[in-house]
């Protein structure tokens, strides 16, 4: 939970500063930066502390490679596409839904049926969604619609709850550390060709000394540390209970959005903050309140 808790405040921050990025980098290239340096950070680590651990099973490799290629490759592009057109803070909000689609996609996966209450929150949380939406309506600013933006968001939200439930398995079998570097240099594998034929090189030359500090942040404690912290939990929680803490993004990424890019947040947005978090803690509480009763038993996972 600890680390869950510290991994959202990181990646909350990150949300801040990718939109400050975005503005000098493009997505891919910085998805591109982030995932390359800071896989090649977390690899470097676990070869120095845990020597062979980074090996894995064969058979189990394609499915490493494909959840690296889905988080670290796909949900990077589309969260830093998206905030070339909606703001930090609501782009966090929306991204808020994220703990309620690996709630009900968990349920399909396991064949479980959520209670009435469950879908009391997925539906507040919902019409939270659509307040912010609705704030931001169909206007224009620079000729680009914030729908586009906030609807992308809400596919990068589906991207990430279809890792939670995948990845699970497989970092319960060998430990967040290796998982995590491994399936990050997947991402940014991908993304490699790509970057430099985009530039990537000519874009950190030209790029001032504060948007490369903030993409070193985005890359060690806003990727690998991160990351390998909610990855971690994600080892020890279910699913939806290590998801559940994506909540903290909102909070921090507003906070920060309003000290340092002077974003003026509405009471449109104040509605849906609220009404998401409100459906975060109903589709999430009961699960919760399972997880404690039957806490007696233990599992034994590699960290």
């Amino acid at each position: 939970n600890l680390s869950a808790f510290v991994a959202s405040c990181l990646l909350g921050g990150a949300v801040v500063a990718t939109r400050k990025v975005v503005g000098d980098i493009a997505p891919l290239n910085l998805a591109f930066l982030r995932y390359m340096l800071g896989g090649a950070y977390l690899a470097a680590v676990v070869a120095m502390l845990r020597p062979g651990t980074l090996r894995v099973a064969r058979a189990d490799l394609p499915n490493i490679v494909l959840l690296g290629v889905l988080m670290y490759a796909l949900f990077p592009f589309l969260f830093n596409t998206s905030l070339r057109y909606t703001t930090a803070s609501r782009g966090a909000v929306i991204l808020a839904l994220m703990p309620l689609f690996t709630a009900v996609l968990g349920a399909f996966a396991r064949s479980e049926q959520l209670q009435p209450v469950q879908w009391l929150g997925v539906v507040c949380s919902i019409a939270g969604v659509a307040a912010v939406f609705a704030e931001s309506g169909l206007q224009f600013a620079d000729g680009r619609s914030a729908m586009i933006g906030n609807g992308m968001m809400v596919v990068v939200a589906l991207v990430g709850a279809v890792y939670s439930v995948a990845a699970r398995p497989i970092l319960m079998r060998y430990g967040a550390p290796p998982v995590t570097a491994l399936a990050m240099l997947a991402g940014a594998a991908l993304l490699c060709l790509p970057a430099f034929f985009r530039g990537v090189t000519q874009e950190v030359t030209d790029a001032p000394a504060s948007t490369n500090a903030l993409v070193l942040y985005l890359a060690i404690p806003g990727g690998a540390l991160a990351f390998f912290l909610a990855s971690f939990a994600l080892s020890r929680l279910s699913a939806t209970q290590a998801s559940i803490y994506i909540n903290l993004n909102p909070l921090v990424a507003t906070i920060l959005a309003a000290l340092l890019l002077g974003e003026t947040l509405t009471w449109w947005f104040g509605l849906g903050f609220l009404l998401v978090v409100i459906g975060l803690l109903l589709a999430n509480l009961p699960r919760m309140r399972g997880a404690q009763t039957a806490s007696g038993g233990t599992q034994t996972v590699r960290p």
